[in-house]
């Protein structure tokens, strides 16, 4: 059974191989390659010692080292070797410039290249919003506009990786947005007119019970009183017939009576 080695970048590695009884000669074998020695690759104490001075990422792979006897030959369960890298290549998809329709799910997947594997982190807006390589978010609101930013983070070698996304919340889908749901767009354009008109009638009622309230509190319009005083008197035709003696004037006679003595005036005119 093959077992599992992790080792970081530009260190040394040696492998060392345990053969049982007597051998006459011992070779390794990387992915069933024989290695040739250089510079960087040697072996000691009758090559059963290999070392590998500096790693890099091309020296991952299976190793076995194969032993040679008079009777047989046999070779080693394979060793993997994993050097440590990382986080490269990191990418949030979907990427770019995100235009997301008002209420729907929006998922956000961070990816990296990491030997281990990375840990992942969200920040929105520069405050830590989650863990983990998915972002989910159920229902967008213009709360959740912005920059969303990924951290991948390799706890072995020390690095850290960031990707970024920037989300805008729009009411009507565009035809360069495909990742928004186009059926949510009936529902919304109906709340928003319920919620225009709602407002109107807010608006209407209470303008329409002032003006009432006003009309009602109008002083009613009382028509003007016309004095019968200000009406000029009738002229009274001159009587013809012989004039009486020690009659009075009647010019004198009509100034004193009262403007509303109708019964006097009538007998006058006899």
């Amino acid at each position: 059974m093959a077992s599992h080695t992790l080792v970081l970048p530009n260190k040394p590695l040696n492998l060392t191989c345990l053969p049982q009884g007597d051998f006459t000669s011992i070779q390794w074998l990387k992915e069933n390659q024989y290695l040739q020695h250089n510079h960087q690759l040697h072996s000691s104490d009758g090559n059963q010692t290999l070392v590998r001075t500096g790693v890099t990422l091309a020296d991952s792979g299976a190793y076995q080292c194969e032993v040679r006897n008079l009777a047989n030959c046999s070779s080693s369960d394979p060793v993997v070797i994993s050097v440590a890298y990382g986080p490269d290549a990191v990418e949030i998809s979907p990427s770019g410039n995100i235009t997301q329709l008002f209420g729907s799910p929006l998922n956000l997947t961070c990816s990296a290249d990491s030997v281990p594997a990375a840990e992942y982190s969200w920040f929105f807006n520069n405050t830590l919003v989650g863990l983990g390589r998915v972002m989910t978010i159920n229902s967008t609101a213009w709360t959740h506009e912005g920059i969303y930013e990924c951290w991948a983070y390799n706890a072995l070698t020390n690095l850290t990786g960031r990707a970024l996304v920037t989300v805008s919340v729009v009411i009507v889908a565009s035809q360069e947005s495909p990742s928004v749901q186009p059926t949510l767009i009936p529902r919304i354009i109906s709340g928003t007119v319920i919620g225009i008109l709602a407002g109107v009638v807010l608006i209407v009622i209470p303008v329409y019970c002032f003006c009432v309230r006003v009309q009602s509190q109008k002083p009613p319009q009382v028509p003007p009183i016309v004095s019968q005083c200000d009406k000029k008197p009738p002229d009274i035709p001159a009587k013809h017939g012989p004039k009486l003696e020690n009659s009075p004037d009647p010019n004198s006679m009509y100034q004193e009576l009262q403007c509303g003595d109708e019964a006097l005036y009538q007998e006058l005119e006899r």
